[in-house]
């Protein structure tokens, strides 16, 4: 190119350039000299059509701002609603702008081509009386489409929405649309009547809730919809439209009438649909849990709603769903269902209600894994369910486990084999006419089950058995496994099951045999510990955890078991040979002379748990002691919550009979006052070993057995109640001393203890032996606490025991008084009848 061709196109350029800088120039003075005259037209024009009050912070006139077109522009609008109660605006919008050409302006007629609405919160509200708060425009002019005779006139081509929250509320039909439209273009046409309205983009749907149920919670759809809107008639008709919800599409097609009975014909049509897209079509509470899978092969779905849906009218709905030769898995586990065919439907009937409603689930079949399984299902009249399935095959757990976990399982595995039949309504299960109208039949037998709790570190092991179902009833033969550490076996029948299962607030009732070898409560009862993971670390076995025991007896539980075991476990508690009948009803708990081996000795127990106060469990027992092991005891009872007197510091055997009422919460913390007990206690081969108190008494026995005083037998019958121990007077004949002992102990170890020690204790051997029980005695206190306490001479009782004697010794003077003039009188009265005889025959004798 030569140099004369590159000067001129330089001019060429700048010559442009200045010719168009010179055009926006003027334009821009123009749009300028004309802004205050074109926004008092518009706002006359507005102010003419509207019939609610509208708030505008700014309005201007730009020509760049939507270049090439000319845009008006309202800055912080807020439009009021059409209705009074509801005082929650219309609409408020950051940004709302009209835009016409730029030779508009010169003809003074002005044509809205495009709307675009920025940063909006549109609330739309349909009071109870079907009341829209939308219906800003005057009457008069709402069928005036046209816009002919007025300045300002509608031609939309286009309108954008950009950041716009859309919430509908319809409190008349029950239902919200909650919609975030991210960015949407809408096309508008008049033809005729009819406003032809294209639709196209992404809705960000927080939830579309009808009625109780929520769909489409937190989705990201995109809209593809042509719609005819007629203004005369009020109908809408949906052409052909896509609704895309992830990887999931649907065709839509129909019609809807706004007005009269709201009349709805709709049709919907799956669109190389999968699992996904049947999944994306539930309420969400149902939806959640199936998200996770995904499907391969044909899976297909239609429906149709039509109906009115005014007026509390229900449409009719009716559905066709299944698949042929599909497999269904999840991306993150490798289990899979296999070959899977189904057909399935649903529709609310001619009646357009739960009562009429059903649901097919027909030719179910598949592999899970190498394993087949097949079934049916009918499901009739929600109101009153009429359920009917069969099921047949052989599952292997972990595989059905990690396809459909279950929510208070946190593993499984096992071999599950299942051929069962039911057919009736739920609530004949729980009437007298189950015989006749509910046929339930069929057998499960499970092998190697192996599953864990999710709540609860506890291992379920090598659980096999059979069950046999009897219409509502199910027989257990010979169910037998391990828990942890613990094994179980029984037979049995548990009544009313499948009315237990099936419907709410239904009693089970259990007749069984029950034994085992082992039964640990410290596992069985133990809550997890959880770390930050969520994580179950460790069992709470021992006494001194903060975590808690968890304990409850079901008030939908009755139970006649005849048990058998031969070793329990609990904290320090250790017995065998244990064997008994246990009651159960009504969240009370009774046993019937149960028997038990424990602390090298035997035990008989009946009483009862009252659970019906879940924070007041009461228990209440009768028991019998025979040769037990004292220290044993103590120690197994953990010495009784008190550090006074331990296991270490006994010995014995004690044979007693005990009646005892305490309380307890459900963590199993007792209350203490509450705590009642009678108990007739004998002590034989009795010893006090290395008791510190004892020790303190070589001030007045000197005497070094007192580390090891031994006694052959001591008798008692101790009360406790208001949290002491109520001991009455006992004697111990010991090697030591013979001393007698009463006085009270409370729990929070405050003792008033009254010893009585013969004098003749502390003489020498000769004196000892001519002693007796008259002998005078010494009298001690000990009082205070375990951890402070003294041993002091008892002045009371010496003041006491002296005025006994004082008063026995004037008792015994008194009748030797009375013995003596018992026998002068009769060694007088002789004398006086001699004397007598003699005054008569010797009168002179004066007294």
């Amino acid at each position: 190119m030569s140099q004369l061709h590159i000067l001129s196109l330089k001019k060429a350029i700048i010559y442009i350039s200045g010719s168009i800088l010179l055009l926006l120039t003027a334009a821009t003075t123009i749009v300028y000299i004309y802004q205050d005259e074109i926004i008092k037209l518009f706002v006359r024009e507005l102010n003419k059509n509207l019939q609610v009050k509208v708030d505008v912070q700014k309005i201007d006139l730009s020509l760049f701002d939507k270049f090439p077109q000319v845009a008006l522009s309202f800055h912080h609008l807020k439009i009021h609603g059409a209705l009074p109660e509801h005082e929650q605006p219309l609409a408020y919008a950051e940004k709302l702008s009209l835009t016409f050409d730029f030779w508009n302006i010169f003809r003074s007629t002005y044509k809205i081509n495009e709307v675009f609405l920025e940063k909006a919160d549109v609330q739309i509200y349909v009071n109870e009386k079907g009341e829209e708060n939308y219906q800003i425009f005057k009457k008069a002019e709402r069928t005036d489409t046209s816009g002919s005779g007025s300045q300002v006139n509608f031609g939309l081509e286009e309108i954008h929405l950009e950041g716009v929250q859309v919430t509908y509320t319809d409190r008349k039909n029950k239902g919200i649309y909650d919609l975030f439209a991210d960015n949407v273009q809408a096309s508008l046409e008049m033809e005729d009547k009819n406003l032809l309205i294209g639709l196209k983009g992404g809705v960000h749907s927080k939830y579309i809730q009808v009625d109780k149920y929520k769909y489409f919670t937190d989705k990201q759809l995109l809209v593809a919809s042509n719609l005819i809107y007629n203004l005369e008639k009020d109908n809408l008709t949906i052409k052909p439209s896509e609704l895309q919800v992830k990887q999931s599409e649907f065709l839509i097609e129909g019609s809807f009438e706004n007005h009269s009975d709201g009349l709805i014909n709709l049709s919907i049509q799956g669109k190389d649909t999968d699992v996904q897209t049947l999944v994306s079509l539930l309420p969400t509470q149902y939806a959640d849990n199936l998200s996770v899978y995904r499907s391969k092969g044909k899976v297909y779905f239609d429906g149709q709603v039509k109906g009115a849906t005014f007026n509390g009218g229900i449409p009719l709905i009716s559905v066709n769903f299944g698949c042929e030769n599909a497999t269904f898995y999840q991306t993150d586990i490798d289990k899979q269902v296999t070959n899977a065919f189904l057909t399935g439907s649903f529709t609310n009937g001619n009646k357009h209600n739960r009562a009429t409603s059903v649901l097919k689930l027909n030719n179910i079949k598949g592999n899970l894994g190498t394993n087949p399984f097949q079934g049916n299902l009918i499901f009739t009249n929600f109101d009153d369910p009429y359920l009917k399935f069969d099921i047949k095959g052989e599952l292997d757990v972990a595989s059905l486990f990690a396809f459909y976990p279950l929510p208070g399982l946190s593993s499984a595995g096992g071999i599950l084999a299942a051929n069962i039949d039911f057919e009736g309504k739920l609530t004949d299960l729980r009437s007298r006419s189950i015989n006749r109208f509910v046929r339930t039949s069929g057998e499960i037998d499970i092998q190697n089950l192996q599953f864990a709790l999710k709540n609860k570190p506890l291992q379920f092991q090598s659980v096999q058995g059979h069950f046999v179902f009897d219409k509502t009833d199910l027989q257990v033969k010979d169910l037998r496994g391990s828990v942890a550490s613990s094994d179980f076996r029984l037979n049995g029948y548990f009544r009313n099951i499948m009315a237990y299962l099936f419907l709410r607030d239904q009693n089970l009732a259990i007749e069984a045999e029950f034994s085992s070898g082992l039964l640990d409560f410290d596992e069985l009862l133990a809550a997890s510990a959880v770390s930050s993971d969520g994580k179950a670390t460790a069992y709470l076995v021992n006494e001194s955890s903060d975590e808690a025991y968890q304990f409850a007896i079901s008030p939908r539980l009755s139970m006649s078991l005849t048990c058998a075991v031969d070793h329990v476990k609990f904290r320090r508690f250790q017995a065998s040979a244990i064997k008994g009948n246990l009651l159960v009803n009504n969240s009370v708990a009774s046993s019937e002379n149960i028997q038990l081996s424990v602390a090298n000795g035997q035990m008989r127990v009946q009483g009862n748990v009252d659970a019906r106060q879940p924070e007041k469990i009461a228990v209440a027992c009768a028991a019998d002691f025979q040769q037990l092991a004292i220290d044993s005891v103590f120690y197994m009872f953990e010495n009784f919550n008190q550090d006074f007197i331990l296991d270490r510091h006994l010995r014995g055997k004690v044979t007693a009979q005990v009646q005892t009422s305490m309380l307890f919460d459900s963590k199993l913390n007792m209350d203490v006052p509450a705590l009642t007990a009678d108990v007739t206690a004998n002590v034989v081969n009795g010893g006090l070993l290395n008791f510190e108190p004892m020790q303190k008494l070589s001030r007045f026995i000197k005497r070094q057995d007192l580390e090891n005083m031994q006694f052959s037998e001591m008798e008692n019958t101790i009360r406790i109640a208001n949290s002491t121990v109520f001991i009455p007077e006992m004697e111990i004949r010991s090697n030591v001393s013979n001393l007698s002992v009463r006085g009270t102990h409370t729990f929070d170890q405050v003792m008033d203890y009254k010893l009585k020690i013969p004098v003749y204790n502390f003489m020498g051997k000769r004196a000892r032996e001519v002693a007796n029980e008259n002998s005078s005695n010494l009298f001690l206190k000990v009082y205070g606490t375990s951890d402070e306490y003294k041993i002091e001479y008892d002045n009371e009782a010496v003041k006491e025991k002296i005025q006994q004697d004082w008063k026995q010794e004037k008792q015994e003077f008194k009748n030797m008084l009375k013995g003596k003039r018992a026998e002068e009188n009769q060694t007088t009265q002789p004398s006086k009848k001699k004397a007598a005889e003699e005054e008569k025959e010797e009168e002179f004798f004066d007294f």
